[in-house]
């Protein structure tokens, strides 16, 4: 199963903005004290420059999209029920 990372790291705000780690620090500092948040997430920092959440989410490879998430979690599934389904061909075999 994935899991979406819902934080955004010091290090996305850089690779995301192309600027460096200490800049994207203060960013994430000014997005705390202005949010009056511990923990901003994906989703704020989009509402907060006003950018796509998917779009974002895309440009950071280790943080699938939801739809891909849930995607991956159906492949899964299926993948499971055809073992299953060979499992139980193979038991019933005479």
């Amino acid at each position: 199963m994935v899991t979406v990372r819902q934080e955004i790291r010091i290090s996305d705000i850089a690779q995301l903005t192309g600027r460096s780690v200490t800049t994207a620090a203060q960013t994430l500092r000014y997005l705390k004290d202005v949010l009056a948040k511990k923990v901003v997430t994906i989703e704020d920092y989009c509402e907060f420059y006003g950018l796509n959440y998917e779009t974002v989410c895309a440009k950071l490879p280790e943080v699938p999209t939801p739809l891909k998430a849930i995607r991956q979690q159906q492949q899964e599934n299926r993948a499971a029920v055809v073992r299953r389904i060979q499992v139980v061909r193979i038991v019933q075999r005479p």
